[in-house]
């Protein structure tokens, strides 16, 4: 390997450990504001840390020493836009600094190392002195920090609850369209026959009361107590066929007397 892949890997580690170590500072998130970019020098940035006012707080905080609770500018955790705070000074290990609303304090971007931009940050350096690499910002300036990372999935999430709400309404509705039809269907053909019924009332009162013979329907499937009556007509009419006389068999006639 060579020089600068050790030292790299060694930075890596150095930052590792240093992350792992930092201390979540409430009080910070109270003096968290956006801002539409960031101090490009010192002086930009000394002004900046007067309007702030960070002093007004430190002795009051308990996350560090007064001393080492400052100004801050720096690009929010989703990389898309740039904050103002008060915090505790993070020395960063040759990546960007952002400012995490998670975790509450000042730490590195793992994703941008600025050691290897055109103008290279210092593998080491105070989060205070951010100024000095207005590279990080670069991607940043005049983007509105509006947590774009975090709302995209908050709006793919609506979009796909609204998607599936409006698939279930349209689902109800066919539903709810077909169930109307066939009632309304069912209840059609039940008010057509009791119309026809009606009807036939009519017609064979009118018929009644004109005089005319009104004729008797006769059902398609007779009764059961009809269908034995028929059988019954029916077999006897066949055995009184079979025990007809013979001719000549009977009574004989009585020959009149001469």
């Amino acid at each position: 390997m060579t020089l600068s892949m050790h030292l790299w890997i060694v930075s890596m580690i150095y930052a590792l450990i240093n992350s792992s170590c930092g201390q979540p500072c409430p009080e910070s998130m109270e003096t968290l504001v956006e801002v539409p970019h960031c101090p490009q020098n010192r002086k930009e940035w000394d002004i900046a840390a007067a309007e702030k006012n960070c002093e007004s707080i430190a002795t009051k905080q308990t996350c560090t020493e007064s001393s080492k609770f400052v100004y801050h500018c720096l690009m929010n955790e989703w990389a898309n836009g740039t904050v103002e705070v008060c915090a505790p000074t993070w020395f960063l290990s040759g990546f960007c600094p952002m400012f995490s609303s998670d975790e509450q304090r000042v730490k590195n971007n793992f994703d941008l190392d600025c050691s290897s931009y055109p103008t290279p940050c210092a593998t080491r350096y105070i989060s205070s002195e951010a100024y000095k690499y207005p590279s990080c910002y670069e991607h940043t300036e005049n983007t509105p920090s509006d947590n774009k990372g975090q709302g995209y999935n908050w709006g793919m999430l609506g979009i796909s609850v609204g998607g599936g709400v409006l698939l279930l309404c349209i689902a109800l509705f066919v539903i709810w369209c077909m169930c109307k039809r066939k009632g309304r269907t069912r209840y059609v053909n039940q008010n057509d026959q009791m119309l026809a019924t009606i009807e036939s009332a009519t017609d064979n009162q009118r018929r009644k009361e004109e005089g005319d013979v009104v004729p008797e329907q006769t059902p398609e499937h007779p009764k059961p107590e009809q269908r034995y009556q028929n059988s019954t007509k029916a077999s006897n009419e066949s055995n009184n066929e079979n025990h007809k006389d013979p001719p000549g068999y009977g009574t004989p006639m009585m020959e009149p007397l001469i």
